[in-house]
């Protein structure tokens, strides 16, 4: 079972994405697997906040994702 959570915006956040993988068929590590649909989740949801913020002529959306296993992770800044 793999799991990987992070949240976003980094300031302020709004929203929780909780990932969970129960029988990996490839991969052994949540930082190869669960952090990517994490990733794609985000981005999408992101756009959708851009979508929203031109509407209403606000600022901009931040996602922050730490990924990768032990000892060879990666910070994701979208």
């Amino acid at each position: 079972r793999m799991t990987f959570v992070g949240f976003f915006p980094k300031q302020q956040p709004r929203y929780v994405i909780a990932v969970l993988i129960d029988e990996p068929k490839t991969e052994r590590f949540a930082g190869t697997s669960a952090c990517p649909v994490f990733k794609q989740i985000g981005e999408n949801l992101i756009l959708l906040e851009r979508m929203r913020e031109r509407m209403r002529g606000a600022g901009d959306s931040g996602i922050v994702a730490s990924c990768g296993s032990a000892g060879a992770g990666a910070l994701l800044h979208l």
